[in-house]
């Protein structure tokens, strides 16, 4: 995912590893830019940089690609 806005915004990017009841376990299991590795190192974070832009990437290991859901949220 990646976005252009003016310097006034941040906008962040995380994935929630949810349990098999749809719950966050813990603090570990939310990848973010200050958590960029699941435990279990099936998702990965990054982020480039560049004026005025930002890209974020999540990198998932293909196994998870039958119980990944995709949402967003914005404010």
């Amino acid at each position: 995912m990646s976005w252009e806005s003016p310097d006034t915004y941040d906008i962040d990017a995380a994935v929630f590893m949810a349990d098999q009841n749809g719950h966050c376990p813990d603090d570990s299991s939310m990848i973010f830019y200050g958590n960029s590795v699941s435990t279990d190192q099936s998702v990965q974070h990054s982020v480039i940089a560049e004026t005025g832009r930002s890209t974020e990437l999540f990198h998932i290991n293909k196994s998870l690609a039958a119980r990944l859901r995709i949402g967003y949220e914005t404010y």
